[in-house]
């Protein structure tokens, strides 16, 4: 349990830092420690009770923290599409991919992920690619993302946003 900066006890997860902030922190059923400070002590005692209560029903996933956009791809493409489309789809999906998404957003965190990256994919293929090719590209990232959501990984598909 921690204590304010005159000595009294604030509850288990929160404390008062010198500065004068609170600060709020626990860990997840996964094992990772998140930590936020806030002004108000009520700021922290509420956030700390909705991220406890977040964890408990699976809304912050073990498999999502962490995950980048090349981890979620791969993932993906072997234990889902391999599965269920035909291999020349999946050897599409592949180099795609690997041309043109991987180098602009493959170490960005998949949760980091706004419409503005997905946009800057396609917008930097419009020069070199034909029509076909950057639509099996916005094709890639629409299902690659896709499947992301409706797996709980990410909250919505920044796909459905791009022009």
């Amino acid at each position: 349990m921690g204590k304010n900066l005159k000595g009294k006890e604030l509850g288990p997860g929160l404390s008062q830092r010198k500065d004068g902030r609170y600060s709020a922190r626990f860990v997840t059923s996964c094992g990772k420690r998140i930590e936020k400070y806030f002004p108000m002590y009520q700021d922290a005692r509420k956030w700390l009770a909705e991220a406890r209560l977040q964890d408990q029903q699976g809304d912050v996933g073990c498999v999502s923290l962490g995950m980048t956009v090349d981890a979620w791809f791969e993932y993906w493409i072997v234990n889902i599409k391999e599965k269920t489309v035909r291999p020349n789809t999946v050897r599409n999906y592949r180099e795609r991919y690997k041309q043109n998404i991987k180098r602009l957003i493959g170490k960005t965190l998949i949760n980091d992920v706004k419409p503005m990256h997905c946009q800057m994919v396609l917008n930097r293929m419009t020069d070199d690619y034909a029509g076909s090719t950057i639509r099996q590209t916005l094709l890639t990232l629409y299902n690659m993302f896709q499947s992301a959501f409706e797996n709980g990984i990410i909250s919505s598909n920044p796909v459905t946003k791009t022009v």
